[in-house]
């Protein structure tokens, strides 16, 4: 890790020096030991701010939409997950790539705080690579583990750890890609009755507070002006109550159908711990079925599922 956050930090230096980025876009240490936030690099020194740990979870793909009004070029370090959410906001002209410089990072997988917090306890945690693993040092005692135990669950789904479409990679080791079902979670779903599913569902979305991180945080989120932000047609009143939380998950999720890239960013933002990422499945699963196979993200000229018209595609209101 110390190795890929001197490489970042001289990269950073020498792309703005040489011209070609005026400012990046990276993680830097927070005040807690799980906390890697996003930080802008303005100037070749400050990149002694630069870090890379377990922590860069992070999407940086909605923080560089939001600088896109700046002038010259902005250099971003990216993960998979970041690439890919670049890469569809670039397809939906919410990003232009020309004022883009892509520095990629091979992701080994980020780890969860709260697996951690279960292992060795809510206090000040210390880890320490091994060569097999990870030692974990808190209020509970050391524990010595492999990634996987700890790493978020979306990343141990992730199917593309490299990053794609990138102007240069830095060297590095990526965790080997998942192959398996990632719709597992959404077939025990599938197989409840209805009224187990709606009890499942309707226990979930009660809790939702309506903060709006989950569509904030959202690289397929990029509407200028969002539905749930107009006064006229008003799709939801002031009530945080279940009624107007299923209609305003079922209404983001049907917005970003095809367009998620599964980062998890819903979920993780989210402070009432909802499992968004299986809605998000879902949907993806379905769009798969009816539209045949597509991911998203992977192609900056992507044609859409939804976005494209095909007198195959199923038509089933005749």
């Amino acid at each position: 890790m110390q190795r890929m956050t001197d490489n970042m930090r001289k990269r950073a230096g020498e792309l703005m020096a040489e011209g070609k980025a005026d400012r990046f876009l990276g993680w830097e240490k927070g005040s807690f030991w799980w906390q890697s936030p996003p930080v802008e690099i303005k100037e070749a020194s400050q990149t002694e701010r630069l870090i890379w740990d377990l922590f860069c979870t992070a999407n940086l793909a909605k923080y560089l939409q939001q600088m896109q009004s700046l002038e010259g070029k902005t250099g971003v370090f990216v993960k998979g997950c970041d690439a890919r959410g670049i890469n569809r906001l670039v397809r939906d002209g919410a990003i232009d790539r020309d004022k883009v410089y892509l520095v990629g990072i091979p992701c080994p997988g980020m780890i969860d705080p709260d697996k951690v917090r279960e292992l060795v306890g809510d206090g000040q945690v210390t880890i320490a690579p091994l060569e097999d693993g990870l030692s974990l040092q808190g209020p509970l005692g050391e524990r010595k583990v492999t990634l996987d135990e700890v790493a978020l669950d979306k990343c141990l789904l992730c199917r593309h750890p490299e990053p794609l479409g990138c102007d240069e990679v830095l060297e590095g080791k990526a965790r080997e890609p998942f192959t398996g079902d990632i719709y597992e979670e959404v077939r025990e779903l599938e197989e409840l009755g209805s009224d187990e599913r709606y009890d499942y569902w309707a226990e979930e979305l009660s809790r939702c507070i309506r903060c709006y991180a989950c569509r904030n945080v959202c690289p397929a989120c990029n509407c200028v002006k969002c539905v749930f932000d107009m006064d006229q047609p008003n799709w939801l009143d002031g009530a945080t109550n279940l009624a107007n939380n299923q209609v305003y998950q079922l209404i983001r999720f049907m917005h970003v159908a095809g367009r998620c890239i599964d980062c998890g960013e819903c979920e993780r933002a989210c402070p009432m711990g909802i499992p968004l990422r299986k809605l998000a499945a879902k949907v993806d699963k379905d769009v798969n079925e009816l539209f045949g196979p597509f991911e998203a993200g992977l192609d900056p000229e992507e044609k859409l599922p939804l976005g494209t018209f095909d007198p195959n595609d199923p038509d089933s209101f005749e």
